[in-house]
């Protein structure tokens, strides 16, 4: 049986960080080391903050955004040609926001956001990173 691709990253935006942050830090546990986003596209200078994945026994992510940002949960699927995933993506039935773009193996992933039918946003990114988690239960805010 082959084994799917891993999650590798999350990122949770919405228009109030401060409140996002206060909400699964609560819910979590999750301690957030506030800074910048790789881009001003996931969030507003200095209101994104970082889940460190080693702290939690998952993966690396990250809760931001700003004003101008629409809510929305990302999650990061580690791919080994980032070009040939989001060509697969659009065969599917997805659509390709950008990219590529990035570095692989850094902060800045090769990754493409891919936006299906239904609304919900994915990326895919050439950094594999094999560690997952699963939280149950938990509901999100609409903010």
């Amino acid at each position: 049986m082959a084994m799917g691709r891993p999650v590798v990253h999350f990122e949770i935006i919405g228009r109030d960080p401060a409140r996002l942050r206060r909400y699964y830090g609560e819910l979590f546990d999750w301690v957030f080391q506030t800074g910048d986003a790789s881009t001003e596209a996931v969030s507003e200078s200095g209101a994104y903050g970082f889940v460190d994945g080693a702290a939690t026994g998952g993966i690396n992510g990250g809760v931001g955004g700003g004003e101008a940002h629409v809510a929305n949960a990302l999650f990061y699927v580690g791919v080994d040609d980032v070009e040939a995933a989001l060509e697969e993506a659009e065969r599917l039935g997805g659509t390709r926001q950008l990219g590529p773009a990035g570095t692989p193996g850094q902060l800045g992933w090769a990754s493409s956001p891919i936006r299906r039918a239904t609304s919900s946003a994915s990326q895919v990114c050439s950094d594999r990173r094999p560690r997952r988690r699963r939280h149950r239960g938990a509901r999100s805010p609409a903010w």
